[in-house]
């Protein structure tokens, strides 16, 4: 019985065990739908736990203190850390630091830096890469600025070799990233190179070889296809000993200038002889143009696309290279006249009253008025057909000079700049905000609802802005949106 007893006990022990999982007095479930209400529990929980998203960074716009003209897609903008190549999205494609400094804006896809104390020149392209650094590959002298557009340049380096002693001018091909001698017969060291433009250069010097040697030669060089034009050969007698003083311009096909020739009579002895001429590098043609011992300087403001100003001795010349007419400049001025512009057949001309207040005409080739004197300003301003002017009372004017018709005239608006390369002009109206209007129709390009000076022509589909409320500097689309340029 006791047995009985104790074997009953025993088994319901047991029996507490098993359906309690263990003695240790925790629950541990042990069926398979035990098992998923737990999972679904947890899941559960978990799901309810909402994540917080991470904090937003503000964008940093970079902060303009100067913006440059767009070309070829990129333009230069200086920011707090240096000099910034950016293109038309907003990127900054490289960033050169406060050690450099912008000589050029982007001509041709290339611009000029200067770098250090000792202003080295460097060349990049449009991705901020060196294609040519003067100082690293041994060159002294960078030439012809406005090279970049065609993708080559003149520089120079001093040899002193065996063979070669002195200074030696070169072409370099920044594409190619070659270097060609220029005119090895010419001892180009003797004077310096003349750059008038388009690849042609005036060079005075004696030749390489001693026959070579006995002849000063004056010529034109073409370094693009290696053409030399010696266009003094007839217009000066042999026994040229230096040509010296020479002072020439390129305008357009056109080169003018004036060239004094020394001849050595004796040991003793020498005599100066001058001429004066025009040289037309499309037909290889020079042309005296005024009799010995009286020449002329022509300042570089006083030289236009197809004519020049020439003053000799007081009388006012002018020469038209599209014509080949000249004329005496006499118009009929109370006090001073002054040209400051020509094109087609038309002087832009300033003029004085009584008072030296200044006032602005046009004058045909025949000397005669278009118009009477108009009050001057800094925004007057002549290009091709048109003057785009402000009248005294401050009313904005575009006159196309032909007809001396106006084009538009802008009542209640100033003319406040002249984009030259699109022929728009830009107007400032009384409310402070500024408009864009084509100035051979006097249609509206473009409005803006704020007050903005204007820093720069359209060019890439964007203009410089600066607002005058804020000094803040930006780019604006032909839309009117601004460019976003983050660091």
């Amino acid at each position: 019985m006791k047995k009985l007893i104790l074997f009953t006990l025993l088994l319901g022990i047991f029996t507490s065990t098993v359906s309690c999982g263990g003695g240790d007095g925790v629950n541990h479930y042990t069926t398979t739908s035990a098992k998923k209400a737990s999972k679904t529990t947890k899941s559960t929980i978990n799901d309810s736990v909402e994540t917080e998203p991470a904090p937003e960074v503000p964008e940093k716009l970079l902060n303009i203190q100067e913006a440059r003209q767009f070309n070829n897609g990129v333009a230069w903008v200086k920011s707090d850390n240096g000099w910034n190549i950016v293109d038309t999205e907003g990127n900054i494609v490289k960033t050169f630091d406060a050690n450099y400094a912008v000589t050029t804006d982007f001509i041709g896809g290339y611009s000029i830096i200067t770098v250090g104390s000792n202003v080295n020149k460097i060349i990049v392209n449009t991705k901020g890469e060196t294609v040519l650094d003067l100082s690293a590959q041994g060159y002294t002298e960078l030439y012809n600025y406005d090279g970049l557009d065609m993708g080559s340049v003149v520089v120079n380096k001093k040899l002193d070799s065996f063979d070669k002693s002195g200074i030696y001018h070169f072409h370099y091909d920044l594409n190619t990233q070659t270097e060609k001698e220029m005119l090895p017969a010419i001892e180009l060291y003797r004077s310096p190179l003349i750059y008038v433009g388009n690849g042609f250069y005036v060079i005075s010097g004696k030749g390489a070889t001693r026959k070579e040697y006995e002849q000063e030669r004056f010529v034109f060089h073409n370094y693009f296809n290696d053409t030399t034009l010696s266009f003094l050969d007839d217009a000066f007698e042999d026994g040229v000993d230096e040509y010296h003083n020479y002072d020439v311009s390129r305008v357009g096909d056109f080169v003018v200038g004036h060239i004094t020739a020394l001849y050595r009579k004796s040991m003793t002895h020498t005599e100066d002889v001058e001429k004066c001429f025009t040289f037309d590098l499309v037909n290889n043609q020079s042309q005296q143009i005024l009799t010995d011992g009286v020449c002329f300087d022509i300042p570089d403001d006083k030289i236009w696309n197809n004519g020049a100003y020439i003053d000799i001795n007081y009388t006012h010349l002018f020469n038209d290279f599209e014509t080949g007419q000249f004329t005496e400049f006499k118009p009929n001025c109370d006090y001073r006249c002054d040209i400051q512009d020509y094109n087609n057949g038309y002087f832009f001309v300033t003029t004085e009253n009584e008072n030296r207040t200044e006032f602005f005409t046009v004058i045909d080739w025949n000397m005669n008025p278009l118009f009477t004197p108009k009050r001057y300003s800094d925004t007057t301003t002549f290009i091709k057909d048109y003057i785009v002017y402000n009248e005294e009372n401050g009313a904005g004017t575009i006159m196309y000079i032909p007809d001396n018709a106006v084009i538009k005239e802008f009542p209640d608006s100033e003319v406040i700049y002249t984009d030259k390369s699109n022929l728009y002009v830009w107007v400032r109206n009384k409310d402070n905000t500024v408009e864009c209007f084509d100035i051979k129709t006097g249609n509206q390009i473009l409005k803006l609802d704020g007050a903005y000076d204007i820093l720069t022509d359209f060019s890439d589909g964007l203009v410089a802005v600066n607002s005058t409320e804020t000094n803040e500097k930006s780019y604006i689309n032909m839309s009117g949106e601004k460019l976003k340029i983050t660091e």
